[in-house]
C-alpha cells in the first residue's frame, strides 16, 4: 500500500512549478515532485476510467506498490544497461540543434 494521504493527490497546489516555487535547480532530479504529480494524474485517471470518487481512492491505495511486483525485472534492466559518465543511468542530450527540412 502507497504511504500517501488521499488528501495529498487531490490538492497537488505546492507541487506545481511557478514563479513562487521554481523548479529545483541543482541539476537533481526532483523525484518527491514528479512522484505527487504522477501520482495526482494516475488518481485522476483512474477515478474517470472507473467511475469513482475522492472518497473511494483508498481502493486504488491498496494496490501493491510497482517494484513489490516487478523488482526481478527491473533490477535486472539497471544491471543491464551501461552507466552514464559519472555512474547515473541516463545520458542526457545538451545543445541540440533542431532545424526544419525545406
Amino acid at each position: 500500500m502507497l504511504d500517501i494521504p488521499v488528501e495529498s493527490l487531490l490538492d497537488v497546489e505546492d507541487a506545481l512549478v511557478s514563479p513562487s516555487n521554481p523548479a529545483r535547480n541543482n541539476g537533481t532530479l526532483d523525484y518527491e515532485r514528479c512522484a505527487r504529480l504522477h501520482s495526482h494524474l494516475a488518481a485522476y485517471g483512474w477515478m474517470a476510467h472507473h467511475e469513482k470518487g475522492p472518497h473511494e481512492l483508498d481502493e486504488l491505495l491498496r494496490r501493491p506498490k510497482y517494484l513489490d511486483v516487478e523488482r526481478t525485472a527491473v533490477i535486472a534492466y539497471l544491471n543491464a544497461t551501461i552507466p552514464s559518465e559519472d555512474g547515473g543511468m541516463c545520458y542526457f542530450v545538451s545543445n541540440l540543434d533542431l532545424r526544419v527540412a525545406d
